[in-house]
């Protein structure tokens, strides 16, 4: 079934350009941070489940990482949020009770720094287990993403915080 499962994700990425975040029957309902299935993906491939393109569903992991929006509760192309993640290694927090000024923001879901890039910096890892795995050479490029979790780390606090 799991097999099964991950050949859907792969035609729903053939079909709408994304892998999917958290597909429902009616296609892809976009209510978690971060793209959750490179796990699953990678997991099934660990366990030796073959029965979908794993190099289709790389592809759609890797065009996720690099072009896909992180914003909550959003799909499709990348905003200035993302960009300043990729640059930055953490995604930005808004100062409390400041006005949102990126449109794409959920209104109720707000930005989500923390959770986002945590899942983020999971999915990443995934992406470069699964490339190591499949003998992918652009898997590299997401070795030091794996690890921007590390960026929130609040010393003085001993917390993971936000960071704008």
């Amino acid at each position: 079934m799991e097999e099964d499962m991950l050949h859907s994700y792969v035609r729903m990425y053939e079909q709408s350009g994304w892998i999917p975040t958290f597909p429902v029957l009616y296609g892809d309902h976009v209510c978690m941070n971060a793209f959750n299935s490179s796990i699953s993906f990678l997991d099934a491939y660990r366990k030796g489940l073959k029965r979908f393109d794993i190099d289709k569903a790389y592809d759609g992991m890797r065009k996720n990482a690099t072009e896909a929006t992180m914003v909550p509760w959003r799909n499709g192309v990348k905003t200035v949020l993302d960009d300043f993640y990729h640059q930055k290694g953490y995604f930005p927090a808004i100062a409390s009770g400041a006005k949102e000024t990126v449109l794409e923001v959920h209104s109720f879901e707000k930005r989500q720094a923390v959770a986002v890039t945590f899942g983020n910096s999971y999915d990443d890892w995934a992406l470069v287990q699964l490339g190591k795995d499949l003998g992918k050479k652009d898997a590299a490029i997401f070795q030091s993403r794996g690890h921007n979790y590390k960026n929130l780390w609040n010393s003085e606090k001993q917390f993971f915080s936000p960071q704008r």
